[in-house]
């Protein structure tokens, strides 16, 4: 089995060292689409349009939510993920909603 050799933005192939960055980089955002996809719902919706750059506001408008609950969603989604890293729990979402 042969793997075709990635290549760099100039067309060339990549340096070894590329290629691991990359991999560790794919290892890692798996990794943190698990942790994510535990988060319940609605909180998850939030968190995912805060990592994308959305203020606030603009989420609520999106979701229909008010300022005051998107940043109470947003509070309870870091805090689960918080206790999830720390620990290294499994958050359930039947136990969050």
């Amino acid at each position: 089995m042969s793997f075709p050799l990635e290549e760099d933005e100039r067309g060339l192939p990549a340096a070894p060292g590329d290629a691991t960055e990359r991999l560790q980089q794919r290892v890692s955002a798996r990794e943190a689409l698990e942790v994510i996809s535990r988060v319940p719902d609605r909180r998850r919706q939030v968190k995912i349009l805060s990592v994308a750059g959305f203020t606030h506001d603009e989420i609520g408008a999106m979701l229909g939510f008010s300022y005051t609950r998107v940043n109470a969603l947003a509070t309870e989604a870091n805090k689960l993920l918080r206790t999830e890293r720390r620990l290294g729990t499994k958050v359930r979402p039947s136990e969050h909603n």
